[in-house]
């Protein structure tokens, strides 16, 4: 039997989904888009660091998947484990495994880019699902509503064209057999200067809701 694992911001919990809606932006009183550019937003189809933001997206799930419950940045509940986003090239965030808001506190490098999900789900594909099929099944069953990004109160108001699939399975642990696809809205943030940044982002899947709020320190 085919099994949904969906994580909405990280790798918390399991939800089945139903049917598919088009997602719904939440309302974004005139801020304007182009105020990302400064930060480096990155569009689906780019590369970032010569690698598909699809592949990032399954290296994120591996990441996320390497931690102990009681060491892992998708249950921090302050930052104090935010440092271990920190993954070569590449800074990730992480969401929660709650429903209610999450404030962190997070130091990163300035020159890493900042890559996160929204919301995301991930499949685990049964032996005798063909990967192309269990792709279909999870973009029908994706539901997610009331997406938001904002970088110091300023939102971004394309949320939708942040949508990213893996077109095909990927191993979610390295060298064992553990085939998954994945659906999300993600944030890669190529050059976010030194400064301090109030950033938020969340949507809802469901009944589950993420509300995650960074207060982000980028440092040289």
């Amino acid at each position: 039997m085919e099994i949904l694992i969906i994580l909405l911001i990280g790798v918390g919990g399991y939800w089945i989904v139903k049917e598919i809606i088009k997602p719904v932006e939440r309302p974004i009183d005139n801020k304007q888009t182009s105020s990302f550019k400064q930060y480096g937003l990155m569009k689906p189809g780019e590369k970032l660091l010569d690698i598909d933001l699809h592949e990032w997206s399954g290296l994120w799930w591996r990441w996320a998947y390497t931690f102990s419950e009681n060491r892992n940045p998708v249950a921090d509940m302050t930052g104090k484990l935010s440092y271990l986003g920190e993954q070569d090239d590449i800074w990730y965030l992480a969401g929660s495994f709650s429903s209610n808001p999450v404030y962190r506190k997070a130091t990163v490098k300035v020159g890493k880019p900042i890559f996160f999900p929204i919301i995301n789900e991930l499949y685990e594909v049964a032996p005798h699902v063909p990967c192309r099929q269990a792709v279909a099944n999870l973009v029908e069953s994706f539901n997610p509503k009331n997406l938001f990004v904002e970088i110091d109160g300023v939102a971004l108001t394309n949320v939708a064209q942040h949508k990213i699939v893996t077109p095909t399975c990927f191993d979610l642990i390295p060298r064992q057999n553990s085939p998954v696809v994945s659906i999300g809205y993600w944030v890669a943030l190529a050059s976010l200067p030194v400064g301090e940044y109030k950033l938020s982002f969340g949507g809802e899947n469901g009944y589950f809701k993420q509300n995650i709020t960074y207060q982000l320190n980028v440092v040289h």
